[in-house]
């Protein structure tokens, strides 16, 4: 595996910072993760992201409910 050294803005290093799963994961492993998860999204199908899209919608504008709302309107209790 080859190294090289690049150049973040502070932001950019808080923002790396904030996405670890561990105090210690290298940023190397992030930006990894995170390409990996850009790439699969471009897998989604127009359904497919209209679907979300309209979820963040949903969540954005509150209409959403508890996990003990859903319980309750499934009769799971």
């Amino acid at each position: 595996m080859s190294v090289s050294t690049i150049e973040l803005s502070v932001s950019t290093i808080e923002a790396l910072d904030s996405l670890k799963i561990f105090p210690d994961e290298e940023y190397g492993k992030i930006i990894e993760r995170l390409t990996t998860l850009f790439y699969e999204e471009q897998k989604l199908t127009s359904e497919e992201w209209s679907w979300i899209q309209k979820s963040e919608e949903e969540y954005n504008s509150g209409d959403t409910y508890s996990l003990e709302e859903v319980r309750q309107r499934l009769g799971d209790k």
